[in-house]
């Protein structure tokens, strides 16, 4: 197990880890574990992401002085992964794991198991909120007038920003000497992702319709962002399946906004999607959630596509 000094388990945007440091002893086996080892061996911080944004975030502020791992592998539903034993023992070694609570059980339950001292929540950076799941709100998991908590605010560029903000005053209270690095690459990153919100801006400013009919409503922060409307066709959940209420009520939506596109999400099934496209005459598009990336695309090419997606769906000028 690895030296840990003991890490505040809740991170807002700008609070610090005092006293965490990189590990001095090499765990054996498994992705966070190599992630642990390899930064006893060149005093790198052994970082576990809990999935693909956030070790992007990772990689990208931490450059050479991190050595990042995903607890979730890139090409499979993050929501659903379940955690062997094995693994939770590979997370207890490594330096620090940032995730986000609520999103992924199996994990939530494993950094419980834990204790969880070297664990830093990103929920409260990302400024969580509760959005409407089904398009009918009759959810069993429905909450504040069928809303239910959100945490897909990658999607977000802004949101992005900020949790990018947390892990950068994480690491630099786990490794001072490097603060400067980490401030710089940050700001590098958040030039970056300014740039992408600008797109979006520039590039859902005039659409002939504003609803974004999706198979799955992971997307309530981006129309959140850029004055749009989400209707999902399953739940925020993916597995929460519609109802025939639900689907009449997305064809209805449609019919009174105009809206002629579906958007499939990228890799997952998409038989719903594909019936009310052709009972409807919509046409089908398609949005990644980013949650993976098993091209090896990158989260700004990730959410160009999308922009493009939405732009020709969308009809905007």
């Amino acid at each position: 197990m690895a030296a840990l000094l003991g890490c505040t388990a809740l991170l807002g945007t700008t609070a610090l880890l005092a006293g965490c440091q990189p590990s001095s002893t090499s765990p054996a086996g498994g992705a966070a574990s190599s992630a642990a080892a390899s930064s006893a061996d060149t005093a790198r911080i052994g970082v576990t992401a809990s999935f693909t944004p956030i070790r992007w975030l990772a990689e990208q502020i931490g450059g050479d002085y991190v050595e990042v791992s995903s607890a979730t592998p890139t090409n499979v539903e993050p929501h659903d992964y379940e955690f062997s034993p094995k693994q939770v023992a590979e997370l207890e070694a490594t330096d620090v794991i940032f995730y986000v609570a609520g999103f992924q059980p199996s994990l939530d339950a494993a950094i419980s198991t834990i204790g969880g001292d070297n664990a830093v929540n990103l929920a409260d950076a990302a400024k969580l909120v509760h959005h409407r799941g089904l398009a009918d709100n009759h959810g069993d998991e429905a909450t504040e007038a069928g809303r239910v908590l959100d945490p897909h605010f990658w999607l977000d560029p802004v949101r992005m920003r900020d949790v990018g903000e947390a892990i950068t005053a994480s690491l630099s209270s786990m490794d001072p000497e490097h603060r400067a690095d980490f401030e710089a690459n940050f700001a590098r990153l958040k030039q970056e992702l300014s740039d992408l919100n600008s797109r979006y801006s520039t590039g859902l400013a005039q659409c002939a319709t504003t609803t974004v009919v999706s198979s799955h409503a992971a997307f309530g922060y981006l129309t959140d962002r850029y004055n749009l409307v989400q209707v999902g066709i399953s739940g925020i959940d993916p597995d929460q399946d519609p109802s025939p209420l639900d689907i009449s009520e997305v064809k209805r939506i449609m019919a009174e906004t105009g809206t002629r596109t579906i958007f499939a999400e990228v890799n997952s099934p998409a038989k719903t999607a594909e019936a009310i496209a052709a009972e409807t005459g919509a046409s089908l598009s398609s949005l990644s959630t980013a949650e993976s990336d098993p091209e090896g695309a990158g989260y700004l090419a990730i959410m160009d596509t999308n922009l493009a997606h939405l732009r020709e769906g969308l009809q905007c000028q």
